[in-house]
């Protein structure tokens, strides 16, 4: 979280990522904050260089949600949630069987 505030945004990210190894990814607080940091990486980014790390942000904002729907016992908004993301990640197959 201090390399979050301090704007060290590679950094942040590598944390984040080992973060959700050891806690088996089940935490969606760990995924808003890493999408905040793959956020502020794509911000010191430009042109095709800023579409990976946008795209990651992007990716881990709806993992945490996700996550986030489903400790609210909210399952059935988690499973749409998770096929929005698969489908907007052209995971076709896997969003039609979600």
């Amino acid at each position: 979280m201090e390399n979050l505030r301090l704007n060290k945004y590679e950094d942040s990210v590598a944390g984040f990522v080992k973060a959700t190894a050891m806690e088996g990814g089940k935490q969606y607080v760990i995924y808003a904050n890493m999408a905040e940091a793959y956020m502020g990486l794509a911000g010191e980014k430009t042109g095709a260089e800023q579409t990976a790390p946008m795209d990651k942000g992007l990716e881990s904002f709806g993992k945490s949600i996700e996550l986030a729907l489903a400790k609210a016992k909210k399952f059935p908004e988690s499973y749409r949630c998770r096929s929005y993301h698969y489908a907007g990640w052209e995971n076709h197959s896997a969003a039609w069987h979600d």
